[in-house]
């Protein structure tokens, strides 16, 4: 896979965050799909998102998603263990939110190229 650099973004007042892994202006076919499940977005000691783990895949998601190796990870998503796992950075995690989250994928042939969630409310999850 290629070296890149993801950017993501994240919003503590409203719960959410951005993160493009993959170019989409290719003129490649994207797929979208969105669902609600429990996800967790890590953080390294400087505040910026290390990581993102969605462990509740849809199955047409699951074949789509390499399954993680040794090497460049920082900027793909893996499958890993069962789970989506988007190492943003090389740091290591020192806080963590969790919760139900509206996830939203942004596929293509290569992967997932984007990710989007927001955390929903306990009141909202139910």
């Amino acid at each position: 896979m290629a070296s890149h650099t993801p950017v993501s973004e994240w919003n503590e007042s409203t719960g959410s965050l951005r993160a493009a892994l993959l170019p989409t202006g290719d003129g490649s076919a994207v797929t979208r799909l969105g669902f609600r499940t429990v996800a967790w977005v890590s953080f390294a000691p400087d505040g910026r998102t290390c990581a993102v783990d969605v462990p509740d895949l849809p199955q047409q998601v699951v074949p789509a998603i390499p399954a993680a190796q040794d090497g460049q990870i920082v900027g793909h998503a893996w499958l890993d263990s069962g789970w989506l796992w988007i190492p943003l950075t090389d740091e290591r995690p020192v806080r963590e939110r969790r919760g139900t989250a509206d996830v939203d994928l942004c596929m293509t042939a290569e992967g997932v190229a984007s990710l989007s969630l927001r955390f929903v409310a306990e009141a909202e999850a139910s």
